[in-house]
């Protein structure tokens, strides 16, 4: 059996001496350095342990890190005038680098407005060390001096922090065979999105035979994982199966998604699978495969209900702390322009408001605008009131997959002939009758038939100056066309739709793109890719991460020749086979 990895942490940090007070009104040091962190907003601080970034949060992770020394440097601009600097050292001693020590420095300044102008650095060194196979303990001294102006006296403060890790390895500690499937489960949910992204990527050879953990190892074609992702998730459905009798009790403490249920499970299985199946519709020797996949899914049991739905619920969603607190995000024209031409209800359940220019001339209005990709932002405080954000706070869940999206799936399976359990009609109006009830939204039967509304031109609200002069970019309507012929066109209603009710699933998104070419996008403004990646096609992938070319190059020329294309964004994956895209 396959072994895979867990992480169960205790992190105690407990401020033990003069200085506590002020140490936590130092509201910048909860931003990580640790970028992989800081990309999931926030999530897996508890389980990281790459050492670099470690001493910020909790030393004692770094006794198990793979690295015998490590070191970082990290710059967070947060806005135009804000901005954190931070530098870390680790070091594990002997042979067994059972322990070591750490030594970080972060430094903040805000700009200086008359008198007042916040100055605050911490400087902070720790000790860690293994006590036990599975347990790591580490104390931290830091010392921290803020001063809140020019003229004012400096505050310097100490605390020593106590932080401990329990490292568990599921799969050497425990032989339930739910807790194992549920773990598999995961593990393919993630590395589906990291294969759709990069292509051949390391994935049945990490975990030898022997039970030893190497990501130094041959990659696998993106086939050779697609197929031994579709065995794993059968494996999860068998044991799920076998298991639906048990009390959601057994899991639920560690369960932020469906609270140990695992009927709910069993239907996010048989729906990843279905999403996965429909990768390969382009594949012409995959084509059986993929349908008998997809049907086999279906009659399973897959998500049909709100209910069901697969939402990571957090105690704090860090996500919106960059959409809301740093302003650094905003919604892009493209959806935008769509969501604006069918005049969707959904808009005010998802977006902000904002003034756009009016029908009169010199006049404005309340309304949505998106912001177009690669253009010039030449002053942020100046742009991010013209364009809408998401509407997200901090209780707000994550979402992985929803009803709506697996429906739209079952509609384009029937749209090809394939049994879906429905007529691809009902179940392309069923999807977007489950979104617009998802988001609490009325006026559904209308928006269903409606035949004329069509996605706008792009209007960039700001100046003119990227304004869509090619638009709008497709003519198509929301209401199904009763017409065997019109496949392309009914395609493209459930893909868009799909993508509408997917927000903000950007992967997802994409990767349906570059697989039909649907929905038609507006081109990024200005290509920087050297002719690598085609305007008109977009980017087709990503590049595989420089540590690869430095940590793993024997496989990582070979994983580029499973690629049949050189390592860039112009380079499609195995299953991008639609001749022409974004048409």
């Amino acid at each position: 059996m396959k072994r895979v990895k867990h992480f169960l942490l205790a992190s105690c940090l407990f401020p033990t001496l003069l200085g506590a007070q002020e140490m936590a009104s130092a509201y910048f040091l909860e931003l990580t350095p640790d970028a992989q962190s800081a990309g999931m907003a926030g999530t897996g601080l508890a389980t990281t342990d790459n050492g670099t970034t470690a001493i910020f949060h909790n030393a004692s992770t770094i006794a198990f890190s793979q690295e015998v020394m490590g070191a970082s440097y990290s710059y967070a601009k947060i806005n135009q005038d804000y901005a954190l600097h931070s530098a870390s050292l680790f070091y594990r001693i002997g042979r067994e680098g059972i322990h070591g020590f750490a030594v970080g420095f972060r430094h903040f300044k805000d700009p200086k407005v008359l008198d007042y102008r916040p100055h605050v650095w911490d400087l902070e060194a720790a000790y860690f060390r293994n006590v036990a196979k599975n347990l790591s303990l580490s104390l931290t001294f830091r010392y921290l001096q803020a001063k809140a102006a020019e003229s004012a006296d400096s505050k310097n403060s100490v605390c020593l922090d106590f932080g401990a890790t329990f490292y568990r390895d599921l799969l050497d500690e425990t032989e339930d065979p739910v807790a194992l499937a549920l773990g598999k489960l995961l593990r393919v949910s993630i590395m589906h999105r990291v294969t759709d992204m990069y292509g051949p990527i390391p994935y049945s050879k990490i975990i030898s035979k022997t039970g030893e953990v190497s990501l130094t190892v041959p990659y696998d074609s993106q086939e050779e994982v697609y197929k031994q992702m579709f065995k794993e998730l059968d494996e999860v459905r068998d044991v799920l199966n076998d298991n639906l009798t048990l009390s959601a009790e057994a899991f639920r403490r560690f369960d932020n998604v469906y609270q140990g249920n695992l009927s709910k499970w069993l239907k996010f299985t048989n729906s990843l699978k279905l999403r996965m199946a429909m990768r390969l519709t382009y594949i012409p020797e995959m084509k059986e495969e993929a349908r008998r996949i997809a049907e086999e899914a279906v009659a399973s049991g897959v998500i049909t209900l709100n209910a069901d739905n697969a939402l990571l619920k957090v105690e704090e969603n860090r996500a919106a702390m960059i959409f809301n607190d740093w302003n650094d995000h905003r919604v892009g024209a493209d959806i935008i322009s769509y969501m604006n031409g069918y005049k969707d209800p959904r808009r005010e359940k998802m977006f902000t408001i904002v003034k756009v220019k009016g029908t009169t001339p010199n006049t404005e209005a309340d309304g949505y605008a998106g912001i177009r990709i690669g253009i010039d932002v030449a002053s942020k405080n100046k742009m991010t009131g013209a364009y809408s954000k998401p509407i997200i706070s901090s209780s707000s869940s994550f979402m992985w997959m929803n009803a709506a999206e697996i429906t739209f799936l079952r509609a384009e399976g029937a749209l090809r002939g394939w049994n879906m359990g429905g007529d691809a009609k009902d179940l392309y109006n069923d999807a977007i009758a489950l979104s617009f009830e998802q988001y609490g939204a009325s006026g559904v039967e209308a928006y269903i038939a409606d035949a004329t509304n069509k996605p706008e031109a792009y209007t960039d609200p700001v100046s003119g100056t990227y304004t869509d002069r090619g638009g709008p970019r497709s003519t198509i309507t929301i209401a199904w066309e009763n017409d065997e012929e019109k496949f392309e066109r009914n395609l493209e209603r459930i893909i868009t739709q799909k993508w509408i009710a997917n927000f903000p699933l950007g992967v997802e998104a994409w990767s349906e793109f570059r697989r039909t070419g649907y929905p038609h996008l507006i081109p990024v403004v200005e290509n920087k890719s050297g002719g690598a990646i085609n305007s008109d096609q977009m980017i087709r992938r990503l590049w595989y991460p420089p540590i690869e070319y430095t940590e793993n190059l024997s496989n990582i020329n070979s994983a580029i020749g499973m690629l049949g294309g050189p390592d860039n964004g112009g380079t499609k994956l195995w299953w991008d086979k639609k001749s022409g895209t974004n048409p």
